[in-house]
């Protein structure tokens, strides 16, 4: 939502709007991020309250991001590609993110 300020600034800001009815009804509004009343989800303001909380144990931070990236890693291992595609057709920038073993081989030719 707001990827370069504070947490702590961005809940503040929200909570001192009164909810957009149309994006709470809709999902979508018009005005986007300039609509002058908040599009904060309860799913977002946990975050934002997660993130806004000081780290109490750096090294736990360190496991916690160590755990987001090797869950990220092993997700991606395991992702088939789209059937009709090839590992061979894919950009070379997409090649280097997929380990070639662990693709779908049924997918390869």
């Amino acid at each position: 939502m707001h990827p370069y300020r504070d947490p702590t600034e961005v809940l503040a800001a929200e909570r001192c709007k009164r909810l957009c009815t149309t994006f709470q009804r809709t999902g979508a509004c018009q005005y986007g991020v300039t609509c002058r009343y908040s599009h904060l989800t309860r799913e977002e303001e946990a975050r934002l309250r997660a993130a806004a909380e000081p780290v109490q144990d750096p090294m736990q931070a360190v496991w916690e991001l160590e755990e987001m990236v090797r869950w990220r890693r092993n997700s991606l291992r395991a992702s088939k590609l789209p059937k009709g595609f090839r590992f061979e057709d894919l950009p070379s920038s997409v090649k280097r993110c997929l380990d070639e073993g662990n693709v779908d081989d049924a997918n390869q030719g």
